[in-house]
């Protein structure tokens, strides 16, 4: 912070070392200006909800070996059908086939 001057910009987003509240004081403090990167919503990332999806059913398996977690993720990969993974897009927004 001791670099900064009122005429920069500090640019936050989620990330924890900036939702803490003496980062915000630093900025302000600086008479900087703060500006806010918008929220990424995993609701509009379609990866995300398959990854969570993935993660449980992993989890289901209670895999407790270094290379289980290996084995099982190829059969976990069957619980998933070409339309629910187009229905993943469908609901983040995205138009798909």
């Amino acid at each position: 912070m001791p670099t900064l001057s009122p005429d920069d910009v500090g640019v936050l987003d989620n990330l924890p070392a900036h939702t803490i509240p003496g980062a915000r004081k630093a900025i302000k403090r600086a008479a900087a200006q703060m500006k806010f990167l918008p929220l990424c919503s995993r609701d509009s990332n379609p990866i995300e909800m398959e990854f969570a999806k993935f993660k449980a059913l992993l989890r289901s398996k209670a895999v407790r070996t270094i290379l289980a977690p290996q084995d099982a993720a190829g059969s976990v990969l069957d619980a998933f059908s070409r339309d629910e993974c187009a229905n993943f897009f469908t609901a983040a927004g995205y138009e798909s086939e």
